[in-house]
């Protein structure tokens, strides 16, 4: 299939309805278990008909500026409600509401007005569920996806280096990308793009993207929860000889790998712009007593998850603000890997942790 010279608004939404349509009918893993309840706050674009609590939205993944950021607060709240303006919003959340209304949606959720900055509880409930509205949200558009020649396009793709966007990336069920060759939608089955041909060539070098990789990943998780349940634990005290949930320890240190290495515009958002994923990897929806998760690491298997490292020890860094304790990669802003290979070794440090649980 030809590829246009230039993606412009028209063809990114022919595009997008031919391919969330398509997804919509065909892919299963896509599929939502149930009616789209709405998050607690969303925008409603739509028209004047009585608003539901039920319903298909879009969600917006974006980097935040470090000023001048339009937000909902506490003193706000109100005033917002009554209607905001599109022409008082930045030029990323009016072409989110262009594009939400093209795809014949009504609710768009945009964390910056729909969650209350300034109020604690608030970004709380939104971490203990795991930022669900990206998991929920039949598409999410990307900051990135303004609409310009393709020669215009940034090719070092800078939110691919934030950290809040790679658990939105991972979570979400539908994300586009504007490359400079092509558009490209990425869904939990496949990649469609404008030649056509990115799916049938990742399959034939027995590839995947990121996203896929990550759901056969939590399907081989799930599984591993559910046979522990079933599965002797070592007493207190005694030494564990081997990981206790390999395939789990081992995907959550890969991940740490690449998000550690990361940017965040505030580093005590370290814990929370993990949360989601931590959420999801605690089996909380699978297992009867989800897994216990300690400021970056899974109990099951601590004594193998300590055993991290800051890559180039002699660049480590420290943040200013407070984000974990010391004993997890969390406390450093630097690259944090673990054992070559994913394999984790019988160590001192794990014969001193049991040792110390024994004392208890």
């Amino acid at each position: 299939m030809e590829v246009a010279a230039d993606l412009d608004l028209k063809l990114c939404l022919t595009l997008s309805r031919q391919w969330l349509r398509e997804c919509k009918l065909q892919h299963t893993q896509c599929m939502s278990k149930g009616p789209y309840t709405l998050p607690t706050r969303v925008l409603d674009i739509g028209d004047e008909t009585a608003p539901s609590p039920c319903g298909e939205y879009v969600a917006l993944s974006y980097c935040w500026g470090k000023i001048g950021n339009l937000t909902t607060a506490k003193d706000t709240l109100t005033h917002r409600r009554s209607g905001i303006p599109c022409e008082e919003m930045p030029r990323s959340f009016q072409e989110a509401v262009e594009i939400t209304r093209g795809l014949e949606v009504r609710y768009l959720c945009i964390d910056a007005l729909c969650i209350i900055q300034d109020d604690v509880s608030d970004w709380k409930r939104v971490c203990k569920n795991g930022r669900g509205y990206m998991r929920e949200s039949i598409y999410t558009i990307r900051h990135e996806d303004i609409i310009l020649p393709r020669s215009h396009y940034d090719i070092t793709y800078p939110l691919m280096n934030r950290a809040w966007t790679l658990q939105e990336r991972l979570l979400s069920r539908r994300i586009p990308h504007a490359t400079i060759p092509e558009l490209i939608l990425e869904c939990k089955n496949t990649l469609c793009c404008e030649c056509g041909t990115i799916a049938r060539g990742l399959e034939y070098i027995g590839g995947s993207s990121p996203k896929i990789s990550y759901d056969k990943v939590m399907c081989d998780i799930v599984e591993e929860g559910e046979r522990s349940l079933h599965t002797d634990i070592p007493h207190q005290g005694e030494q564990q000889k081997k990981p206790q949930i390999p395939n789990t320890s081992r995907a959550w240190t890969l991940f740490v790998g690449d998000y550690s290495n990361r940017m965040l515009t505030y580093e005590s958002d370290k814990l929370p712009a993990v949360s989601a994923l931590a959420w999801r990897f605690s089996l909380t929806d699978e297992l009867p007593t989800a897994r216990l998760y300690l400021a970056g690491l899974l109990l099951e298997d601590l004594p193998w998850l300590l055993c991290w490292r800051a890559y180039g020890r002699r660049f480590e860094k420290r943040p200013d603000a407070y984000c974990g304790p010391s004993w997890s990669w969390v406390s450093t802003s630097t690259l944090a890997i673990h054992a070559k290979g994913g394999k984790f070794r019988h160590s001192v440090l794990q014969e001193h942790f049991y040792s110390m649980l024994a004392a208890w």
